[in-house]
C-alpha cells in the first residue's frame, strides 16, 4: 500500500485505490509530459506502480490510447462550453501544412477575449487532412468544425494561411466564387459587395 500524509503530517495507508481514477491519471500524465503510449508497458514503469499499489491493473497502449481519448473528449466538452458562455466574438486562425511524405494536418487556432478582459489563444483542433487539398473539401472540413463545436455563430474573423493563393483560386472560377459566397452565407458573415 502507498502511504500518504494526511492533514496532520501523519501518515496512514491508502487504502481506497480506485483503479479508474488511476487510470485517468495516468492519461493526464500521458498527454502532460507527450509521453509514448508504450509508456505503461515500459517494465521499470510498471515495477513503481506495482511498489505503490500491488493491486494495480497494469494496461497497455491500446487502453492508455482510449483513456487520453477519453481525457480529451471530456475537456472538449469543458472547453465548448466556455466558449458558448463567451460574450466576445471568436477569431480563427488556420494553418495548412505537410509533412516530409505529403500528409496534410490542419489546425484551427481560437482567439477571443474572456470576461476579465484577457486574450485567450487555444488550439481546438490538430487534425491529419486526408486529400484533396482543394479549397472546397478545406471550406467543407472548416463549416464542418465550426458546427461541430457550435461556434459558427460567434465567428469574427478566419484568419487562413497561403491566403493569396486562396483567394486566387476563387476568383478563378465563377462556379468557386458561387460556392465561396454559399460557405460565407452558411457561416453567417458579412461581405463586402
Amino acid at each position: 500500500m502507498c502511504p500518504f500524509r494526511d492533514r496532520s503530517g501523519v501518515e496512514s495507508p491508502n487504502d481506497e485505490f480506485d483503479q479508474s481514477v488511476f487510470r485517468k491519471k495516468v492519461a493526464k500524465a500521458l498527454i502532460k509530459h507527450n509521453y509514448p503510449f508504450r509508456f505503461v508497458e515500459h517494465e521499470g514503469v510498471r515495477e513503481v506502480f506495482s511498489y505503490l499499489n500491488p493491486s494495480v491493473e497494469h494496461i497497455s497502449r491500446n487502453p492508455a490510447k482510449g483513456d487520453v481519448l477519453k481525457v480529451y473528449e471530456a475537456e472538449k466538452e469543458k472547453f465548448k462550453t466556455i466558449l458558448a458562455s463567451v460574450s466576445s466574438r471568436i477569431g480563427l486562425i488556420s494553418d495548412l501544412w505537410s509533412s516530409i511524405v505529403s500528409n496534410g494536418f490542419m489546425t484551427i487556432t481560437a482567439h477571443y477575449v474572456d470576461d476579465n478582459w484577457v486574450l485567450q489563444k487555444k488550439v481546438l483542433i490538430f487534425r491529419h487532412l486526408p486529400p484533396p487539398y482543394d479549397s472546397q473539401s478545406i471550406g467543407e472540413k472548416l463549416v464542418n468544425f465550426l458546427q461541430e463545436w457550435g461556434i459558427e455563430r460567434k465567428i469574427f474573423t478566419i484568419t487562413l494561411d497561403n491566403a493569396r493563393d486562396s483567394v486566387k483560386y476563387v476568383k478563378g472560377s465563377e462556379a468557386r466564387m458561387m460556392e465561396f459566397v454559399e460557405y460565407v452565407k452558411q457561416l453567417g458573415l458579412k461581405t463586402r459587395d
